[in-house]
């Protein structure tokens, strides 16, 4: 990794801030710190969504209301009720772009009639441990260049809709056993060739989120790891927010890449995000409320 993406403090405080439509613009300045620091976390509630934000009526701003994903509408509370959509490995195996794009299209269009703002999905890691048993839910297969080529019309189609599409599990979480505290050893070469292109070409798509993993790179976390967090928002332009996996949070890691944690806020909240500066929550939260407005 270049050397300009390995310093914590680079991260958040370099580079033009995101643009918003002066509708935004306007919410964002109208909000309190308070309130900046409520959309960096999860209220704890899990249902009827799976992530949630407070929503702040007072500005016109919409809780985020996070689902699963990644192949439909996950409602464990009503069995029964969501389409039955082709999993991400069948819908890779058509290599068919137009077709992912209307899959997602449908997607969205569901999420959205059932309140759901933010789809938790694509995962697009590249299968390279056969007996992952997330393998059937990533659109990439085991081909880098496959997964880049179709997350860009899944990010278009389904984006279209209204719902953010969140990108996942960055990086390097090709693997369900100890995925909790298994550290990835990689390459700078591999990691660039094999393992990166999907992202790459989701943030290139437009994305509004990518979700970052349980796993460690390299001995750190990968939700707060300045190194590929810092690719990802300095080297790629990555203008959407970051979301932690369901407690893959371990620290108020703001300055180190993160933008919000979910489920609940045991890190990202007011008393733990003390003394890192209004600048970088003012930052966050301007991706999210950016990510919304698209």
């Amino acid at each position: 990794l270049s050397p300009h993406v390995m310093a914590a403090a680079v991260i958040l405080t370099a580079g033009a801030a995101l643009a918003l439509s002066p509708k935004a613009e306007a919410i964002l300045g109208n909000l309190t710190y308070a309130e900046k620091v409520s959309l960096l976390h999860g209220t704890g509630r899990t249902v009827p969504y799976v992530g949630n934000t407070a929503a702040i009526p007072r500005v016109g701003l919409p809780a985020l209301t996070l689902n699963d994903g990644p192949q439909g509408f996950r409602a464990d509370a009503y069995p029964g009720t969501s389409t039955q959509w082709p999993a991400a490995l069948a819908a890779a195996a058509t290599w068919n772009p137009e077709a992912v794009r209307k899959w997602a299209s449908e997607m969205g269009q569901e999420f959205k009639e059932k309140g759901a703002n933010v789809f938790l999905g694509p995962g697009v890691n590249v299968a390279r441990v056969p007996v992952n048993g997330r393998n059937f839910e990533y659109l990439s297969g085991e081909d880098p260049y496959l997964g880049a080529a179709l997350v860009k019309p899944f990010v278009e189609g389904m984006q279209a809709q209204g719902v953010v599409v969140c990108v996942k599990h960055y990086a390097l979480n090709n693997q369900e056993t100890n995925r909790q505290t298994v550290s990835a050893e990689v390459s700078n070469a591999t990691f660039r060739e094999v393992y990166l292109p999907p992202f790459e070409a989701a943030v290139a798509a437009g994305v509004g989120s990518v979700m970052c993993s349980y796993n460690k790179i390299r001995g750190r976390w990968a939700c707060e790891n300045p190194a590929f967090l810092g690719l990802l928002k300095r080297e790629l332009g990555f203008r959407g927010f970051v979301v932690s996996d369901w407690g893959a949070t371990h620290s108020p890691s703001i300055a180190k890449g993160l933008d919000q944690e979910m489920p609940a806020a045991r890190y990202m909240n007011a008393a733990k995000l003390r003394g890192v500066g209004a600048a970088l929550v003012n930052r966050s939260a301007r991706a999210i409320v950016g990510a919304l407005d698209a």
